[in-house]
């Protein structure tokens, strides 16, 4: 495979998410690969310190733009400066706005990373601003150069919507960098035993229904909950573990940089999301030899855990079933070394070198 000497990654911001540290970690590696990264955003925090100290060939481009919606000028001239750029975007308003500028720009080559279930992502939101999006969204996103997808699933409901597609998508799951995860950590007052749950503290990511799982263990079990996250239904949840009378035993950590100890220490993973991507947590989770439990929701867990070896699946929404799951785990705990076999195909190694051939080879059928 020809090595592509220049890709341009285009992602709204850097912070913590998941779609954010998969954009991180392809960039910091295929920089060290000797690849010349451009990776433009348009906010800057510690990450950004952190990537022009320890990456020669990582170019950080903070754009003067508020946000993505006001990024029309300084992305034109970016492209103005780079003609023949080669793209790889992480959101889709940024991919129809790459689309959008190749009317001037008609060399360069816009690779979207498609980073969530589209028909469920594009519908969560009724705001007048989003309800126009959408429509810009579905009438300009075909018109990509190429797609990636995270799992099949995603793939599937992309070609729902999207058919014209078929001939320029393709699966490329996330990449696991245990660089990005491992570290040192400074000792803090967490629990010995703990179930642990990861993400956005959002409507999508189904806390609630973590809480209602953990309260039907909470008088068999001398364990506690661990909820690692911010967003606004906080105090919602808040208020969910005291109805519930688990205001001691449902901690909310917050934002947390250095997570890998709490999957390392965790009896098991808890994923409870109404959809899913491809979700980072079951993977980073397995990949440290933590058994994960999830509901089977659109898209990505169905595809990652098998059940008995890293885990268990269970119907989207029943919390009773979730909560046998979970006890399941911990009175019959899973063999760890099988868990994190499970894992491996999911290396940074392996998923960059498929993130570069779309690029060396400008992939126009769909190979999954």
């Amino acid at each position: 495979m020809d090595v592509t000497k220049k890709i341009t990654i285009v992602i709204g911001n850097l912070f913590g998410g998941g779609t954010e540290r998969v954009a991180l970690n392809l960039a910091k590696f295929l920089a060290h690969k000797g690849i010349e990264i451009d990776l433009v955003t348009f906010s800057s925090n510690e990450n950004i310190t952190f990537l022009k100290e320890n990456n020669l060939r990582l170019n950080i481009i903070l754009m003067n733009a508020k946000s993505a919606k006001t990024a029309v000028f300084d992305l034109f001239l970016y492209f103005f400066k780079n003609k023949q750029a080669q793209i790889l975007v992480f959101t889709y308003e940024l991919s129809v706005l790459c689309v959008l500028l190749k009317i001037f720009f008609r060399k360069i080559y816009v690779v979207s990373r498609n980073n969530n279930t589209f028909s469920k992502e594009i519908d969560s939101s009724n705001s007048f601003y989003r309800s126009v999006i959408k429509k810009v969204i579905k009438i300009f996103y075909k018109k990509v150069d190429f797609v990636i997808n995270q799992c099949e699933g995603m793939q599937i409901d992309l070609l729902n919507n999207f058919p014209d597609l078929a001939c320029c998508c393709k699966v490329i799951n996330n990449p696991v960098f245990l660089d990005d995860i491992l570290g040192e950590y400074d000792n803090r007052d967490i629990p010995k035993k703990f179930i642990l749950c990861v993400g956005r503290l959002e409507k999508q990511k189904g806390f609630d229904k973590a809480i209602e799982a953990f309260s039907f263990l909470s008088k068999k079990n001398d364990i506690d909950l661990l909820i690692i996250g911010k967003g606004k239904e906080e105090n919602e949840l808040k208020k969910l573990a005291n109805k519930f009378g688990l205001k001691e035993r449902v901690k909310f950590l917050g934002f947390q940089k250095d997570i890998h100890f709490f999957y390392e220490k965790a009896l098991l993973t808890l994923l409870t999301s109404q959809y899913e991507g491809f979700p980072n947590v079951l993977l980073e989770s397995i990949s440290l030899g933590t058994p994960v439990v999830s509901f089977d929701c659109p898209n990505g867990p169905n595809e990652i855990i098998l059940n008995g070896v890293n885990g268990y699946l269970v119907d989207i929404g029943n919390t009773l079933m979730l909560s046998e799951k979970i006890e399941k785990i911990l009175n019959y705990p899973l063999d760890k070394d099988s868990i994190i076999a499970t894992s491996q195909k999911y290396t940074i190694e392996v998923i960059a070198e498929e993130f570069l051939a779309v690029f060396s080879n400008k992939e126009k059928s769909s190979t999954t």
